[in-house]
């Protein structure tokens, strides 16, 4: 979970393209264009850097559009889904917690008011030295801040983990909502980094959502208490590789 705050770029991108996925099902397609339009430029980098021959206009111009047709596709499909994800993801924080202030950004990989097909012209001497493509939909992240900061420097583990929740439940309910049957969600460790307070919330939470959960803890007594008398509720114990219902 916390790799969503803390780990690579690539980390968030994954998330919000699950979440683009399971709300508009063309942009799979438009994905695997882009990739293919990215590998065969990186091709065409790598030639003229070993060979040492430029490449023809033509041929830059032929993979810049192309390139560009589908890299704003992905961007325009990014940025739609993400007006839908903001407003629910700042209802389960003020559910979660109602102090902590976190804003959601987007960066897409290029300037915003640059042509991306023209970028690409005035990028390429820079991504021949490189032996990649250093700007583009390949390069976007969904940025988080507390205060103005990266939310990962300035929270807390506690405020952290209340934040991803945050993010998932958000995800979880568009699925919901798109695909009319609810998310799985396997919890490790639920009472880690959160107080009775927060862990209460949190189970609140997805018992709204009406999906299954399966949560693990330690120490039983630490989840036992989350869940309202009216939640279906079967516990199990994992000892020695065996499991059996308590």
């Amino acid at each position: 979970m916390f790799e969503l705050l803390e780990g690579s770029p690539q980390q968030r991108r994954q998330y919000l393209d699950w979440g683009v996925f399971h709300v508009e099902h063309n942009f799979i397609n438009s994905w695997r264009d882009m990739k293919k339009c990215l590998e065969a430029r990186n091709g065409l980098l790598r030639r003229e850097a070993k060979s040492g021959v430029a490449v023809s206009d033509m041929e830059r111009s032929v993979w810049h559009g192309q390139m560009a047709k589908h890299a704003n596709r992905l961007n325009e499909l990014r940025q739609a889904y993400l007006s839908e994800l903001k407003p629910v993801f700042e209802h389960y924080m003020s559910q979660l917690n109602p102090d902590l202030k976190v804003s959601m950004s987007f960066y897409q990989g290029w300037g915003k008011e640059r042509d991306y097909s023209e970028l690409l012209d005035e990028q390429w001497e820079s991504d021949v030295r490189q032996g990649f493509t250093q700007l583009g939909p390949q390069r976007a992240d969904l940025r988080m801040k507390a205060d103005g900061q990266p939310a990962m420097e300035v929270l807390s583990r506690g405020q952290q983990k209340i934040v991803v929740c945050a993010l998932k439940l958000a995800q979880a309910r568009l699925y919901q909502n798109a695909a009319g049957k609810p998310c799985i969600f396997l919890v490790d460790d639920l009472a880690a980094e959160l107080d009775l307070k927060h862990r209460n919330a949190l189970c609140g939470l997805l018992e709204e959502l009406k999906c299954q959960v399966f949560v693990t803890a330690i120490d039983a007594t630490m989840i036992a208490d989350n869940w309202s008398p009216k939640s279906q509720v079967k516990r199990f114990h994992v000892e020695h590789g065996t499991v059996h219902q308590e």
